[in-house]
């Protein structure tokens, strides 16, 4: 659990997400390969970012 909570702060902090695209986010979501996370925020608008590469790998 502690890892958990240590990855979503990583992420609030490092990619700009909102806390509510946070709790919605799934693993098909996260592409390893291009090293991206694709976002739905506020209307569904769609958006790729990359995790911060100091702050928060995700592979």
């Amino acid at each position: 659990m502690a890892m958990r909570n240590h990855l979503l702060f990583k992420l609030l902090a490092t990619t700009g997400m909102r806390r509510s695209e946070i709790v919605e986010l799934t693993w098909e979501q996260i592409d390893l390969s291009n090293n991206t996370i694709r976002i739905y925020g506020k209307g569904k608008k769609r958006a790729l970012t990359p995790p911060s590469s100091h702050g928060c790998p995700i592979n």
